[in-house]
């Protein structure tokens, strides 16, 4: 007995195989019939995975297939189709995502295997900042934030937090621009920094107090001052850097109303403030006068009439004599002489 076929593969699986059973006897008769055989595969592909990390991309986001984790995978006969139970990621997955790879064969046999599909996400923030200008307030200080130096700020996932490498400012930093770096980390931990200046400015003027006085003129007719005479509490939010006066001397002409006098002061950084105060000059010395004794001779009529030549004297003032006139006692010699 033989058959017409015994090695069927698996190409033979693809419809029934029909083929021929002859049987001969002793005698050399010879017969046959015809035998059906159905091939079938049952054996399921051998699936071999690797694991692998991937990146999202600008946009968040990061697509695979199946050669991402495929790792020789085979079948007896041939494979027919592979496909995974996951392709696309965003910024969601990012982490460990586990991913199943089926594999068939042509005799639609299906096995799998499970692979750690590793999502990263290294874009960095993408941000930039811009200059910017800030004025100190009434005790020297301002504090700003985020917002005064960005511009903008994006991830491909989310922004996590933003922050500055300073926040406070005070007079010192009107001498120069100052650096100041935004940092932005996004939900990845992903960290990207711009650089912006924040030119401080000191607008405050100077507060100028004064207070009203009297001053008295010297034995020259003059009076010399400073800036005390008049200040009373001057001050500035920083530092005031000088102060003046309209004017720092009076005489005896100015005795005659009352002066206005400014006091100036300018702060560190230019601004300037003024104030008036009322002054009074007064001329509080006395004259200085000196005379002598002299001899009169009355006339025909027995009188005399003097003014102020007829007694040398001497008279001076720290600022001018106005009017001198003299008193006159005669003794009782003037009578005996007339007679």
């Amino acid at each position: 007995m033989w058959l017409s076929q015994t090695v069927f593969n698996c190409t033979d699986t693809a419809s029934a195989n029909v083929i021929t059973f002859y049987a001969r006897d002793v005698s050399g008769n010879m017969d046959s019939t015809f035998i059906t055989i159905i091939v079938v595969d049952t054996v399921l592909p051998t699936v071999i995975v690797k694991d692998d990390t991937v990146y999202l991309n600008a946009s968040g986001m990061v697509s695979i297939d199946t050669s991402n984790i495929n790792n020789g995978s085979f079948d007896n006969c041939a494979i027919d189709s592979m496909w995974l139970s996951k392709y696309d990621f965003v910024c969601f997955d990012s982490n460990a995502n586990s991913v199943t790879l089926y594999v068939r064969d042509r005799s639609g046999n299906i096995d799998s295997a499970v692979a750690t599909v590793t999502v990263l996400d290294t874009a960095l923030p993408n941000l930039a900042a811009h200059d910017t200008t800030i004025y100190l307030d009434a005790s020297g200080n301002y504090t700003i934030d985020t917002t005064y130096i960005l511009s903008y700020a994006s991830d491909n996932c989310a922004i996590d937090t933003m922050w500055l490498s300073r926040y406070t400012f005070n007079c010192i930093d009107t001498l120069s621009s100052n650096a100041v770096t935004i940092y932005v980390r996004d939900v990845s931990g992903n960290i990207d920094s711009a650089t912006a200046n924040v030119n401080v400015v000191d607008s405050v003027l100077p507060t100028v107090t004064v207070h009203d006085t009297v001053l008295y003129l010297d034995a020259s007719g003059q009076i010399t001052f400073d800036t005390t005479v008049i200040n009373l509490a001057t001050y500035d939010n920083c530092n005031i850097d000088t102060m003046w006066l309209s004017q720092y001397q009076y005489n005896c002409i100015d005795t005659s109303s009352t002066q206005q006098l400014w006091l100036y002061a300018r702060d560190i950084s230019g601004n300037i403030d003024s104030a008036v105060a009322n002054i009074t000059i007064i001329d509080s010395l006395v004259p200085l006068v000196s005379s002598h004794d002299t001899t009169i001779y009355v006339d025909a009529t027995g009188n005399y009439t003097i003014d102020t030549t007829h007694i040398p004297s001497g008279a001076s003032d720290n600022c001018a004599i106005d009017t001198m006139w003299r008193r006159v006692s005669m003794t009782s010699t003037v009578a005996t002489q007339q007679r």
